[in-house]
């Protein structure tokens, strides 16, 4: 656990926040996220995601309207090729949320991976989201934020931190399930 925003700082305005180290079950990553999150429930999940390809993993934070979602696909993808794939998840974003607004794609080089994001803006819903797409053991892998618009700054300052802080892990053997 590391602090990365304290409250007791001089002329801090921002709530102490902590990044604790998180690995999903089927553990091929190791990422910090902001302490609080936890996986989201059954009876919640479906009405949150009613579509039947929802994400394997759904986490919500405790005290915040924020939740993290991560698919990995069987899709290959090299590291290199994550920028054209962040654009391909862009323009599709874009077809099927009409009403709601996609920037460009950016990269994220300051990590062990590279990271293709953009930001979408869910305006009627005053939250942002931000979908981030980077390969993990050769396959595309899709994470997703999305938080309140009045705390677009930090939580910008956030995915950054998350992004950074993504890792590999060995495999631990059959029995791996993918998303699509």
């Amino acid at each position: 656990m590391r602090t990365v925003f304290e409250r007791e700082t001089e002329g801090a305005v921002q709530e102490q926040i902590r990044m604790v180290s998180w690995q999903p079950p089927e553990g091929k990553l190791m990422m910090e996220l902001p302490e609080g999150f936890r996986e989201m429930e059954a009876d919640r999940r479906k009405s949150c995601y009613p579509l039947g390809n929802r994400p394997e993993i759904i986490l919500e934070h405790e005290q915040e309207e924020a939740q993290i979602t991560l698919q990995l696909f069987d899709r290959k993808m090299l590291r290199e090729e994550v920028v054209a794939a962040a654009e391909q998840v862009r323009k599709t974003t874009e077809k099927t949320f009409v009403q709601y607004e996609c920037m460009p794609v950016h990269l994220w080089e300051e990590g062990k991976n590279r990271v293709g994001w953009f930001l979408m803006g869910l305006k009627d819903r005053k939250q942002e989201h931000i979908k981030a797409v980077f390969s993990l053991k050769g396959c595309m892998t899709l994470l997703t934020v999305t938080y309140p618009e009045e705390n677009k700054k930090k939580w910008n300052a956030l995915c950054r931190l998350m992004f950074e802080s993504i890792k590999e892990c060995e495999d631990h053997g059959a029995g791996y399930k993918r998303g699509f």
